[in-house]
């Protein structure tokens, strides 16, 4: 039902691009899951009234919930790599200034959806 790939299987998932597709997916299979006709779960295990346990489809949306935790989580932690090699490029003289600047503005640079337009 949710994504094969979790973020331990990194050497199986192409880097950063993957991940972010990956958490693209992950959100559109949680917002579908849970536009679903209800299914409700006979019997569930638990009597505390939680919608995800008492109906599969919310059940399902919060696996892909937790990928996407999950994904988020390892895109922090390829960002912060990446931005580590860069100051360790500039600090061994094999980038100048002017590109460590710039690539940091993209990096932590304001967002598209950001802007009030």
């Amino acid at each position: 039902m949710s994504n094969p790939f979790k973020p331990e299987d990194y050497d199986k998932e192409p880097g950063l691009k993957g991940a972010i597709q990956t958490l693209g997916n992950e959100a559109v299979s949680a917002i579908s899951a849970l536009n679903m006709v209800p299914e409700p779960i006979e019997n569930p295990d638990s009597r505390s009234g939680y919608l995800s346990e008492t109906d599969a489809w919310a059940a399902h949306t919060v696996e892909h919930l937790k990928n996407i935790c999950a994904w988020s989580r390892e895109m922090q932690t390829k960002y912060n790599r990446m931005e580590d090699v860069l100051f360790q490029l500039h600090k061994a003289g094999k980038m100048n200034s002017e590109t460590l600047d710039t690539l940091l503005e993209i990096m932590r640079g304001p967002s598209d959806l950001d802007s009030e337009d």
